[in-house]
């Protein structure tokens, strides 16, 4: 009897299952997201996903856990979106659905239900593997058509941006800013020009980028960096 009782005083495989699923799927957003100045946002999100698993002998507080926090983790989903929050929606619905399948009441509805689980996870593994390709795999085969040149921090003010473009498009330049570069005392002149220019005029180019005042060293910029 003892055995038995034991037994029972732990969760379904299957609800097991989907909150560890839950817990991967929340994985994307949280890599995407501690990359950004919103990092903060994204670690606290993911920190309660990390609960249930370490409940699997304790079925009611279990299932309490999994539906507070899918209810709540759905709701945040939907008022941060313009924050990226939209990206833990996954994870929400898989603890729903951790709580709601233990088959001790239903055996079958349990079983639709960790199938719509699989259903889920699924999806996220398949839309992360299509955000790399297109992100990093795809922007790192990519041939870069953006010149980037480290200038002093001033160097906007010094020289004039609205000059240096005018200059530059008559080159094959398409557009030109500054940008950060992470320093108070430099950044960085960015200068993309058409896929279609040709190599000579690349050079052409990139020869007239260096001439600009303050411009030294003249580099191709990944597309990882700028795009």
């Amino acid at each position: 009897m003892g055995d038995s009782s034991k037994s029972h005083a732990r969760i379904h495989r299957r609800q097991s299952g989907l909150a560890y699923a839950a817990l991967l799927a929340a994985l994307p957003g949280l890599i995407f997201g501690v990359d950004t100045y919103l990092a903060g946002f994204f670690v606290l999100t993911f920190a309660p996903l990390t609960v249930p698993p370490f409940l699997r002998r304790h079925p009611s507080a279990f299932t309490m856990t999994c539906t507070a926090t899918g209810v709540v983790l759905v709701a945040w989903s939907v008022v941060g979106v313009l924050l990226g929050m939209f990206l833990f929606l996954p994870s929400a619905v898989l603890l729903l659905l951790a709580a709601a399948a233990g088959p001790r009441r239903s055996p079958g509805v349990a079983r639709v239900l960790s199938w719509a689980g699989g259903l889920v996870f699924a999806g996220v593994v398949l839309g992360s593997a299509m955000w790399c390709r297109h992100f990093s795999v795809r922007a790192a085969q990519a041939e870069p058509h953006t010149y980037q040149a480290v200038v002093d921090a001033d160097w906007e003010r010094r020289v004039g941006l609205g000059q240096a473009t005018e200059r530059l498009k008559t080159f094959g330049a398409v557009s030109v800013w500054v940008s950060s570069a992470g320093g108070e005392d430099k950044a960085y002149l960015e200068v993309r020009f058409s896929e279609g220019l040709s190599d000579v005029d690349r050079a052409e180019l990139k020869g007239r980028i260096s001439e600009l005042p303050g411009v030294g060293r003249v580099d191709l910029c990944p597309v990882r960096d700028c795009g």
